[in-house]
């Protein structure tokens, strides 16, 4: 995907909301119109609302579907920066300083936009709780500097409860390299823990 394709397709939603917001004005409606949040009582709504606080670069937002508990076990611990040797995964507050650096409202940093893309092959319930496993292919893009766009590539099962009030909450991931069958080789040069652990990080080269 060229940085133009990728700049092009997060102009969508934004575009497409401006023109429901000026259609809804008309008419005898009084007040503006207020759009219904994602529906997060659905796993399907879940990903989709990850997906959209990602290109909304919302982290507040994004950091409020994930579960206290929630871990991420990256497919090649010892290439993020921040893992000690031996460890494996990050938890809930590594997690929310990465979505804290990598979703800035506005451009204050290196990294200028971001897109996650959510592939899900297969939805499994649990029957004995309200655990529900997606298995599925993520792609993460950073558009560095308007210029450079740096992509990555996982299969990633992530895990779903229920919390309290009904809504879906990420509460595991765990990352498995995506490899090009004909060649047994990553599709792309990063994986996805590699990317979102480098937010933290200088610049990618």
């Amino acid at each position: 995907m060229s940085h133009n394709n990728f700049r092009r397709h997060l102009a969508v939603p934004a575009l497409g909301a401006a023109l429901l917001a000026f259609g809804s004005g008309c008419g005898d409606s009084v007040g503006p119109t207020v759009e219904p949040g994602p529906d997060l009582t659905t796993v399907q709504g879940a990903i989709f609302a990850l997906e959209d606080h990602y290109s909304r670069r919302q982290a507040e937002e994004a950091i409020a579907l994930l579960a206290p508990d929630y871990t991420f076990t990256p497919a090649l611990p010892e290439s993020i920066p921040f893992l000690a040797m031996g460890e494996t995964t990050w938890d809930y507050d590594q997690e929310t300083a990465i979505l804290n650096e990598m979703l800035v409202p506005e451009m204050t940093s290196w990294l200028d936009q971001v897109l996650l893309e959510i592939t899900a092959q297969t939805i499994t319930r649990n029957a004995d709780s309200s655990d529900v496993v997606v298995e599925a292919e993520v792609e993460l893009s950073f558009l560095i500097g308007s210029v450079d766009l740096v992509q990555s590539q996982s299969e990633i099962t992530m895990k779903y409860r229920r919390d309290s009030e009904g809504n879906y909450r990420l509460y595991d991931e765990v990352e498995a390299l995506s490899l090009n069958p004909d060649t047994m080789e990553p599709w792309k040069e990063f994986t996805v823990g590699e990317l979102r652990a480098q937010s933290l990080e200088d610049p990618l080269p």
